[in-house]
């Protein structure tokens, strides 16, 4: 990880994804920045995201996702079925491991 520093009060960091995500031997780097000051060089793709916001529907669909999980073979994890935490989609990412394995879990 690389500290770029601050642009209007936001922090700007860079992810070296190939030690991350276990890449090996690649023939370049790839990295991710989030909250860039300016476009980085050699950028293979742009994207905005954020947070869900929470809000009673979003609520109702996570109580009622049981209804379509699994079906024809399609499991849905991400951290949108809790609070939009890591945690939240690791929590999600074990339950469909569990489920597609037809075992209970947490």
């Amino acid at each position: 990880m690389e500290f770029l520093g601050t642009m209007n009060g936001r922090v700007c960091v860079t992810y070296w994804l190939n030690i991350l995500q276990n890449l090996g031997e690649t023939e370049r780097p790839y990295c991710v920045t989030l909250n860039p000051p300016h476009t980085p060089e050699h950028t293979l793709l742009k994207w905005t995201t954020s947070h869900p916001v929470p809000s009673v529907a979003a609520s109702k669909a996570s109580c009622e996702l049981y209804q379509i999980q699994g079906k024809r073979g399609i499991w849905f994890c991400g951290a949108y079925q809790g609070y939009g935490f890591h945690e939240d989609g690791l929590k999600a990412g074990v339950a469909a491991a569990y489920g597609m394995l037809r075992r209970n879990c947490c």
